[in-house]
C-alpha cells in the first residue's frame, strides 16, 4: 500500500490543513483512516519536599503502564533548584 502522505495525529492534522501543499496530496487520496488510543494521564502525582523526589502512575487509559519516581535535583534543567513549591 502506498500513501499518500505519512501518518499523522488528529492535532497534527488540525496544525497542517491550512498549507496548501500538504492540502494538495491529502485530495489526492482516495480514502482516509482514522484511528484512537486511549488518553494518557499521570495521576498520585506527590513530590517530597525534603528529598526532592517525585512520585507519580502513569495511566493509559484505565490502565496503570509505570509508577515513576524522579529526583528532581538530578533534572538537567533543574541544577539550580533551592526548594521545591508544596501546594
Amino acid at each position: 500500500m502506498e500513501t499518500v502522505y505519512p501518518a499523522i495525529s488528529s492535532q497534527e492534522a488540525v496544525w497542517l490543513q491550512y498549507i496548501s501543499e500538504v492540502e494538495e496530496l491529502w485530495r489526492g487520496s482516495d480514502f482516509y483512516m482514522i484511528g484512537g488510543r486511549a488518553e494518557e494521564t499521570f495521576r498520585n502525582v506527590a513530590v517530597d519536599a525534603d528529598s526532592h523526589v517525585m512520585t507519580l502512575d502513569f495511566f493509559v487509559g484505565d490502565d496503570c503502564i509505570d509508577a515513576v519516581t524522579l529526583n528532581l535535583r538530578a533534572l538537567p534543567a533543574l541544577p539550580q533548584l533551592q526548594a521545591i513549591p508544596t501546594g
